[in-house]
This record gives structure tokens, sequence and C-alpha cells, in this order.
């Protein structure tokens, strides 16, 4: 192999047949976003002029940015490393970049990660997503904005020039349920009888405590699990949310600040529940006496605490919930059910809309509206309805139009 003089990058070889042929190995310079070297490299020419072709247009497209070097192949979890190391920095919360991390690594990396980003086809994202929304109907449209994003940046990259993920077609999410997360009042009040009743011993105090207030408040789980006692004023009947329990990206559980601005606020509430939260805290003091805690601070005390008094584990809520619903025979909703059963109640009770938003911190009315508001239907509701349909009727049969309705 022998370069040709006068032609940076270019040289001539000979076959093991004999024939003469041309080859290009010429240096443009370092991927500005990873940092790497990038070659133009190709040989089997069978011309001078085709060989100073490559090699030119490979110049004028690294300086466009556009050249894909196909010398070196990257794998997808390659191109998701340089990806991360900036996403991770840019202000997401500890508890999202744990969720998507996650998400990501079982799902995405576990299935593409260890092929090369510039093999992989249409057809096989087509099939990874086929799979996936067999696997998780509800939830792989999660999955696919991520995969999207990565295969986006590989492309950003200069690795690939168009995105696989650009040729699928998404399958169709399933028909969303009726959302019954959420408990009448009725429902509401028979789940604390319960919680005291069939969680044996001391321990059971607590549970009812912990949903009384959950129930009550409107207030997300984290946020409650985070409360101290500094933030309960017993004098004007209200909690003061400024903290939530998040998780951190090594999956641990921290106390950090609330999900968003609007979110730190002032709970009232109902003096027979804050009645009820006095005689915890009388019976808090007393176990973490008992248990050894003597020099705690009783400032920074969590309101509600695990065996070691440190913050519970959602998992332990999730359990408490399970327990109490299995024992009881009662029909179970998640743990964010209660969020809604306080704005159901809420919007039952008369409240209006922005004053319900204020109390679950929403940022928007609209979410709040959109997705927290199951009003229940009383049998005074249905007779109202009745009435109105009844009266429509008759209006219609007099005017001589068929008494029944179109719409309704």
């Amino acid at each position: 192999m022998k370069e040709i003089k006068g032609t940076d990058g270019i040289y001539e070889y000979e076959t093991k047949s004999g024939k003469k042929k041309f080859g290009v190995d010429y240096y443009l310079g370092k991927n500005k976003f990873t940092g790497n070297s990038v070659k133009a490299r190709k040989k089997g020419f069978t011309s001078f002029r085709d060989a100073l072709k490559f090699r030119d247009d490979a110049i004028s497209d690294f300086k466009d940015g556009v050249y894909n070097a196909t010398a070196k192949k990257h794998k997808l979890k390659q191109v998701y490393s340089i990806w991360w190391a900036t996403y991770s920095k840019s202000g997401v919360s500890s508890s999202t970049l744990y969720n998507v991390n996650l998400l990501v690594n079982n799902h995405i990396l576990k299935e593409l990660g260890n092929m090369y980003v510039e093999d992989i086809t249409g057809f096989d994202c087509q099939n990874f997503v086929n799979r996936l929304s067999n696997a998780m109907p509800k939830s792989f449209n999660s999955v696919i904005v991520y995969a999207k994003i990565i295969f986006d940046k590989a492309v950003k990259y200069n690795y690939i020039v168009k995105s696989p993920m650009d040729f699928i077609d998404k399958p169709r999410k399933p028909r969303k349920e009726e959302n019954n997360n959420y408990y009448s009042i009725d429902e509401y009040l028979t789940f604390l009888d319960a919680c005291q009743k069939h969680i044996r011993g001391k321990r059971g105090q607590k549970v009812y405590y912990f949903f009384l207030l959950l129930g009550n408040t409107g207030v997300r789980s984290g946020e409650l699990r985070a409360l101290t006692w500094t933030d309960v004023d017993f004098e004007s009947n209200t909690i003061h949310v400024n903290k939530t329990v998040k998780t951190n990206t090594d999956g641990k559980q921290i106390i950090g600040i609330t999900k968003t601005a609007n979110s730190t606020r002032y709970v009232p509430v109902q003096p027979d529940v804050m009645e009820e939260l006095k005689k915890w805290k009388i019976e808090q003091a007393e176990r973490l006496f008992k248990s050894g805690f003597k020099d705690y601070d009783k400032l920074k005390q969590l309101v509600f605490s695990d065996t070691r008094n440190h913050v519970i584990d959602r998992t332990t809520i999730r359990l408490w919930n399970k327990q109490v619903c299995e024992d009881a025979g009662l029909r179970r909703i998640k743990i964010h059910g209660f969020r809604h059963t306080f704005a159901t109640m809420c919007f039952n009770a008369g409240l209006k809309p922005e004053t319900v938003s204020k109390l679950l911190g929403h940022s928007s009315i609209k979410t709040t509206i959109d997705i927290y508001t199951h009003p229940t239907i009383t049998d005074e509701d249905k007779q109202l309805l009745s009435s109105y349909r009844d009266a429509h009727k008759r209006e219609r049969a007099t005017n001589g139009a068929t008494p029944y309705l179109r719409v309704l």
C-alpha cells in the first residue's frame, strides 16, 4: 500500500489477484458531541477519481455536520450513556432520573442495548414496539418516548442519518376504562373503621391515623410521609406541606423539595381530625420513648415514621392498604386514590374548582377538573335528572313532537 503524492489520504494497493485498487484513509477531525476522532475510510475503488470524490465528499459533509462515519460502530447503550451524562445534570429531580434509568435499562437496553445503532432497522424497532405493547399495554408509550429520544440523539451525534423509530406504527392503547380509583364517603369511613379492626395491636392505630389524614387533606403520600410536627399547627388547624419523600438515583428514599412550587401550601384540616391527630402525637411520643428514642428532635420528628424512626417506605403503605381491604373484604383503591377521594368529596360538597386546585397543590385548575373530579350520583341527583327528562318529554309531546330525547 502506498500513498499517492499530493493527494492526502488516498492510497494505491494491489489485491491478491494482482488488480490495482484505490483506498481512502483520511482524518476529518473530532466529533463535536463525543470528542472521538472521525476518519473517512473506504477501499475497493477501481479508479483514483472515485476515491478522490469519496474523500472530498466526506470532507464537505463533515464540515456541514452530516457525515456518517461508518468505520466505527456504536452500540445503543453507548449512545444512551452519552445522552445520560448530560440529562442527569439537567436539573431533573432525582425521582425522575431513577425512574427513567430504570425504564430504559429494563426495557430498551435489555432488548436493543447491545445492538449497533447503525445496524438497527425500522423492522427491528417495530418488532420491539409490538412485543412491548403486548407485555405492558397500558404503559408502553412511555418507553417509546425514551426510545425515540435515544435514537434522535444518535442522529444528532452523526452516527445515523435517520432514526428507525420514525418508521414504526404505534399500536393503539386499549380503551381507557372508567376511573373508579376513589371511595365514596361511606366507603372511606368504612375503610377507616377497618384500619382499627383488622390490623391488630398498636400498629393498627398508626395505620388508622395515616389514612385519616391522607383522605381528609388530599396530600400526596410522599408529602404526608415527609410531614413533621413543626408543619402541624393545632391552633389554626392547618398543616404546612413544604417537602416530600423522593427516590434518589440510587433508589433510596430521601426527603426533598415538593413536586412543584404550587405543591408548597397550607392545607386546612377539620377540627375533629386535628383532635384525633393530637391523640396520635401523644401516643407516638410514648412509643418512641419505649423503643429507646429518648433524645430525638421533637420539632423535626416525622408525624409518621417506621420502627427505626425513619421515613416509612411507600411499599409499607401499600401493604397496609392491601391488608386492610383483604381482611375486611373491601374494594381496594390505589394509594393515590385517597387523593381522588378527597377531591371528589370537595366537589360534591360544593367547593369551587380553583379552591380544590389550591388544596391539592396543582398549578392548573384544568388538571384538577380533568383528573380528580368523579362526582358521586346520589338518588336525589337521579330524581332531578328524571324530572328534567319527564318535563322535556311532556313539552315535546304538547308541541306535537316525539316525546323521546335524542340526547340524554
